[in-house]
């Protein structure tokens, strides 16, 4: 996955689930350094697991919820149905 598609995933994920941060750094001017820092860690990554024999969307599933697809902030706005779902998939997830 190329470095702009990611930039791309991060910017709308972020803006949608991250309100918060996404605030945070356009006041101080980084939101373009996250994004472009959060897309080449992801894209290094990526192409590290896929050295060691990963499929691109084996390294994705992997690498993409810690550098570009983020958990919701709190405040995010989830409908109750969601963050329902969301709490359940966490629940699965750490067990």
């Amino acid at each position: 996955m190329d470095r702009t598609t990611l930039a791309h995933q991060a910017l709308t994920h972020w803006t949608k689930w991250l309100p918060r941060k996404v605030a945070t750094l356009k006041e101080s001017g980084t939101l373009s350094e996250a994004i472009q820092g959060a897309a080449s860690q992801a894209q290094r990554a990526m192409t590290e697991l896929i050295g060691q024999g990963y499929q691109e969307h084996e390294a994705a599933e992997v690498v993409l919820p810690q550098y570009v697809l983020l958990p919701p902030e709190p405040e995010a706005r989830l409908a109750p149905w969601e963050r329902k779902e969301l709490a359940q998939k966490e629940v699965r997830f750490r067990a």
